[in-house]
């Protein structure tokens, strides 16, 4: 049993496979030879989270009956075959150059970068057999390197339902604190980051044309989204809010 519970935490980037994309490991316990523990390793590259969620409940439904029907979803395959065909089209391109243009000047802002890179390399988590360890840990000072650096805090926020009245979404409010802790701590007035998003909407297509529902696209059709924010000392949070919304 202490063995399975070193194996689910070790995090070190050689108890990752570099070719393969899903590891499975059905763990029999020596102690309790009626208990197996399953350990999956995935890369995002094969799940995210909203399509790994219907993966592991219909996992459970098959383990409970191996004859069960699952629900139909939407392959991904129709997804990658049309951002690989459209990839050149004409909205790709605008979309490039909507980024291109969103961008400019950027190498003239590098005082608005945050956070300040310290060492060679971004990692999260355990580094422990990086070749560049030895480097990051001059920059470290001594500390400990830092292990599953994913922390969740929930907060109740009262008036978020009246924001949502007037167009102002969760994820607005998220970008506009970002935008500002930024540029608390840089001083500038502007703050560049990238968000995650979902990506579930089928790739340089018009919403006219009809389609099977991209939330139940059984693969991975994760985001990276650009910002460049501009943060200006005379205006009131609502007109922020109101400006971020339109942007």
């Amino acid at each position: 049993a202490a063995e399975i519970q070193d194996l689910i935490l070790d995090d070190s980037g050689a108890s990752f496979s570099r070719t393969q994309m899903v590891q499975a490991i059905i763990a029999h316990s020596s102690s309790d030879p009626s208990t197996s523990t399953l350990i999956m390793t995935y890369n995002h590259s094969v799940f995210d989270a909203m399509s790994m969620i219907p993966w592991i409940r219909d996992l459970d439904l098959l383990m409970s009956d191996p004859e069960t029907k699952l629900l139909a979803s939407t392959p991904f395959k129709l997804f990658a075959d049309m951002q690989h065909s459209h990839a050149e089209s004409m909205p790709a391109t605008l979309s490039v150059q909507y980024f291109v243009d969103r961008f400019s000047g950027i190498s003239k802002q590098t005082k608005a970068f945050w956070p300040p890179q310290k060492a060679p390399g971004w990692m999260i988590a355990n580094d422990a057999d990086s070749e560049l360890l030895s480097l990051r840990n001059m920059s470290r000072g001594g500390r400990a390197p830092i292990r599953y650096p994913k922390v969740v805090t929930k907060n109740k926020v009262p008036h978020m339902a009246s924001l949502k009245e007037k167009g102002i979404q969760p994820v607005i409010v998220v970008k506009t604190a970002i935008a500002l802790f930024n540029v608390l701590q840089t001083g500038q007035e502007y703050a560049f980051f990238n968000n995650l998003d979902a990506g579930r909407s089928w790739p340089f297509m018009p919403s006219w044309i009809p389609l099977p529902p991209a939330m139940r696209v059984d693969g991975p059709t994760m985001e990276w989204t650009g910002n460049v924010i501009h943060i200006s000392p005379s205006e009131t949070v609502r007109q922020l809010l109101e400006r971020m919304v339109v942007d």
